[in-house]
């Protein structure tokens, strides 16, 4: 039996500098900026804070604990402080929830641009947004969906430990959890990925929404399950390797220019101090540095995006020949001498 996750290795390979090169610097910055928000993660980073007892300063007995006067008089200089931070975590927020609703829309610019063989993101982006908004809509329910067992879990495993009950009956919670958590998990990895990789194309190819499109992939998958279990496996492992790879790509010239940055502001502050000149020429340098960041990061991406997708849509058409959306593609890589393997036709 081939397997079209393993045959379509190369292919992808050979689909992927077919649409790279010759170089074309106006496609590479499109492609930069359509990989940006798809690579890039839909979550708000946290950090947490500790306070803790230094100890020092005026006894007040209670060693490392605030005494009432100073747990007041630390509110007191908080409060103002709180419509502020309100105001940063609503703004984070929304950010966040706008690059999500970008991200999701340019999954179809970056599906489209492997199909029509060129790139145009207003275009794309301007045909696909109400599409983006459904995948957008789904990804947020299924993350939902997530939290809540995830919220679930923790509550019968931790929560009877806050409240005081035996720890026997956490702990069985716990080993009887455990397990169907991990089963969860996977099955909700799997249904995101299986949604990026296949249900994103036959909503482009079809005009359909995401159930409407899963209700159409769905006999596929049952029908030929060892396939798409092996996909899974395979992108799996492919998407660490070049997640290394992309990793020490970037970090090459990030470091270099860095280091330069860093001796030159170093040298500023030897020589001058702190001083609002120093200040302002960390500004300076700092900003273009962070947008030297995302642009090396972006570049990076172009062919590993490229490459992961058109290898999804190389299985996806192999899988079943009526979601082919490169058909030409595939012809032109799979003429005599470059391998590959056409596959079977599904039923409808």
């Amino acid at each position: 039996m081939v397997l079209y996750a393993l045959d379509d290795l190369d292919d992808a390979y050979a689909a992927t500098r077919r649409f790279l090169f010759p170089f074309d610097w106006r496609r590479w910055l499109g492609l930069a900026f359509v990989a940006f928000f798809v690579a890039s993660s839909t979550g708000t980073p946290s950090s947490g804070v500790q306070f803790t007892g230094a100890g020092g300063g005026t006894d007040t007995g209670t060693t490392g604990e605030f005494s009432q006067a100073e747990f007041d008089a630390f509110v007191q200089a908080v409060e103002p402080l709180v419509p502020l931070v309100v105001g940063v975590v609503v703004a984070t927020l929304l950010l966040a929830l706008l690059f999500a609703v970008v991200g999701a829309v340019m999954e179809f610019v970056l599906v489209q641009s492997l199909r029509e063989d060129r790139v145009a993101v207003r275009e794309f982006f301007g045909r696909y947004w109400r599409k983006g908004v459904r995948l957008f809509g789904f990804r947020l329910g299924l993350g939902f969906l997530a939290f809540l067992v995830g919220v679930l879990v923790f509550g019968l495993t931790v929560g009877p430990l806050v409240v005081g009950l035996d720890p026997v009956v956490p702990l069985v919670a716990l080993v009887v959890l455990a397990p169907l958590f991990v089963l969860f998990a996977l099955a909700v990895a799997a249904v995101g990925g299986f949604t990026t990789a296949f249900v994103v194309p036959i909503m482009l190819l079809e005009d359909r929404g995401v159930l409407s499109a899963w209700r159409r992939l769905w006999p596929t998958v049952r029908s030929q399950w060892r396939q798409f279990a092996v996909y899974a496996l395979v992108v799996t492992v492919v998407l660490f390797a070049l997640g290394l790879v992309a990793g020490i790509v970037v970090a090459i010239p990030v470091a270099l220019v860095g280091a330069v940055l860093a001796l030159v502001l170093g040298a500023g502050f030897f020589v001058g101090g702190v001083t609002a000149g120093t200040v302002a020429l960390a500004v300076v340098l700092g900003v273009p540095f962070v947008l030297f960041v995302l642009l090396v990061g972006a570049l990076v991406q172009v062919p590993v995006q490229t490459y992961v997708r058109y290898h999804a849509l190389l299985v996806l058409g192999d899988a079943d020949e009526r979601f082919d959306l490169i058909p030409d593609v595939r012809r032109s890589i799979r003429e005599p001498g470059q391998g590959g393997v056409s596959g079977p036709t599904s039923a409808d």
